[in-house]
């Protein structure tokens, strides 16, 4: 591969990189215990007053991990989404699933930010004719205007607890903090992205051998 080819892949991959790390930030508590073994089985658990975004968080979360090679499930898909979340309705859905961890995160701040962007007047030009004659009067101009629009974008805050099941622990607690986000596609693919890598990094997941 060229040298120029090169630096331009190495600098496009910085970008792209630099740009991930500025819209989504995370932090980690631990509690001090370690963990004996990587675990490759996840419940997920979405606190939230809404069962759909309950159901969307939780669904995408478990997506993500699938494609890190976990196995994961969405608590949605387990058990009533009208049942109340307890320890004791909880625990026949881990006893199910085989979960070795359980993620339960909770929304934590939620801004909304509307920004405006302002419509404009352009023309348009169309040839009158072909003719090669010089002509310098030989175009229509039609105007059309663009009308403006608002602009909504959201920074959000979710908490991620992390519960080993065998010893009935919490291990470490995420926070994650997306920014300027203008769909929740986009927001939930960041944030559950975030999240699968940070516990790989922390070696607490690992696919199963």
């Amino acid at each position: 591969m060229p040298a120029p080819v090169r630096i331009l892949l190495l600098l496009t991959f910085a970008a792209f990189a630099q740009g991930c790390s500025q819209s989504t930030t995370v932090d980690v508590t631990r509690y001090g215990q370690q963990w004996d073994q990587p675990h490759s089985r996840i419940l997920i658990i979405g606190l939230s007053n809404s069962r759909n975004r309950r159901d969307r968080w939780e669904t995408v979360m478990a997506d993500t991990l699938r494609r890190s090679g976990m196995m994961a499930w969405a608590s949605t898909s387990l058990m009533d989404p009208t049942t109340d979340l307890s320890r004791e309705t909880i625990l026949p859905v881990v006893e199910e699933s085989g979960a070795d961890l359980v993620l339960v995160t909770r929304l934590v701040r939620e801004d909304v930010k509307a920004s405006e962007v302002q419509g404009y007047t352009g023309a348009k030009t169309q040839r009158k004719t072909e003719n090669p004659v010089i002509d310098f009067f030989r175009y229509d101009y039609k105007e059309y205007e663009e009308p403006g629009y608002v602009l909504l974008s959201t920074t959000v805050r979710l908490t991620t607890d992390v519960f080993e099941t065998r010893a009935g622990r919490l291990l470490l607690t995420i926070d994650t903090t997306t920014r300027d986000k203008d769909s929740e596609f986009d927001l939930l693919v960041d944030v559950t992205e975030a999240i699968d890598r940070r516990l790989r990094r922390e070696q607490l997941t690992a696919r199963p051998q």
